[in-house]
């Protein structure tokens, strides 16, 4: 009679030998992809055919498992799908349809379980026929991943449709303007200036309470809610310097919160008769912020952002506050596709005015050092 322990430790590696085998059999199982040929509307046979192969090819490359292709049997609807995926005894099936709209080509797909559940659709559009290499490799890594299309996205797989000037590269949304605040020093040596002498000569120091800040705002929109921003900005009287940040905003619709920070470049003019000048005091240094605030009217031409900043100057006095501002922005969808902006017909256009605006604030500020 063998021991109990014995027959303890058989029965738990039995056990563990099923449980192993019935999760590998599961994991080879679920690989199991069966590829319907697209229903193309309006596309020439072999340009269907070529991309069909294509589709294939992507899928296959991107699973571990086996990828199975029917030959005729076209499916552009779920029932139609799933009858076929279980009479085939494949585990999920993909579908899809290719048609042209205009001078627009419009690639849909579907993943969807066997038994019908766990559907995942995305769609992609393509501006010619040849730019369907890249559209196939992103549908295949979306269905796969089950992410969109703008997560999966990389060097491999953007299309024409997103390219710029440049391969690979794809467009962001440029908007440029102006905002205007104040900002609230938070420690007493913060932005502090010589308010007066003693009877002995000594300069008697004080910090502003609030200073009027302005800046002109650059903003570049990134498809997945990122949003990189530069700001000039001029504390006046006293301060100017430069920032850059990244910004993520919570939503597509036109209120729209975010948060975001960034790092940047600052010169704050200095005390008069300071114990450190002497001492190589430093007016300017770099600089970092921590932002948070409310996008409206994102979906239009003009945004308005209401923000409150909160920023740190590492020089020798760490000049530091709270600021709050309220900027407009504005974009153009027509005009220049590549620079994105629109000019009036004596040629002069809102950039033009923004920038404009820009190069008298940055000259304000060198002018009141």
């Amino acid at each position: 009679m063998m021991p109990k322990n014995a027959v303890s430790a058989t029965v738990r590696a039995a056990l563990s030998a099923l449980l192993f085998a019935s999760v590998f059999a599961s994991v080879l199982q679920a690989k199991t992809i069966l590829v319907f040929p697209m229903a193309g509307d309006g596309v020439p046979s072999q340009d269907l055919s070529s991309v069909n192969r294509l589709f294939r090819d992507a899928l296959d490359g991107r699973t571990g498992g086996d990828v199975v292709t029917l030959a005729d049997s076209a499916c552009s609807t779920r029932d139609c799908a799933v009858r076929l995926t279980t009479s085939a005894h494949a585990d999920r099936g993909v579908y899809s349809t290719f048609y042209k709209l205009g001078s627009k080509w419009i690639f849909s797909a579907t993943i969807i379980e066997a038994d019908g559940s766990n559907p995942f659709s995305q769609r992609l559009t393509a501006l010619s026929i040849e730019d369907m290499e890249a559209v196939t490799l992103r549908m295949a890594d979306a269905l796969i991943l089950r992410k969109t299309t703008e997560q999966v996205a990389s060097v491999d797989n953007i299309s024409q449709k997103e390219v710029e000037d440049e391969p690979n590269r794809r467009q962001s949304l440029y908007r440029g303007g102006v905002a205007v605040g104040y900002l609230f020093p938070t420690t007493g040596h913060s932005f502090q200036y010589v308010s007066g002498y003693d009877n002995n000569d000594a300069p008697q120091y004080e910090r502003y309470r609030q200073m009027i800040r302005l800046t002109w705002l650059n903003t570049w929109d990134f498809h997945n809610n990122l949003q990189l921003g530069t700001d000039i900005v001029w504390n006046v009287p006293t301060s100017i310097g430069a920032d850059a940040s990244l910004r993520y905003l919570f939503g597509r619709g036109d209120i729209t919160p975010f948060i975001g920070g960034g790092v940047g470049l600052h010169y704050v003019k200095g005390d008069e008769n300071n114990d450190l000048a002497e001492g190589g005091k430093r007016n300017s240094g770099p600089a970092l912020n921590a932002q948070a605030g409310v996008l409206l009217f994102r979906t239009y031409d003009v945004n308005v952002m209401l923000r409150t900043q909160y920023q740190v100057i590492f020089n020798s006095d760490v000049d530091q506050g709270i600021a709050a501002d309220v900027g407009v922005t504005f974009g153009s969808k027509g005009g220049k596709s590549q620079g994105g902006s629109s000019s009036s017909a004596d040629g002069f256009g809102v950039w033009d005015y923004i920038g404009a605006g820009a190069l008298g604030i940055l000259l304000l500020g060198l002018i009141s050092q």
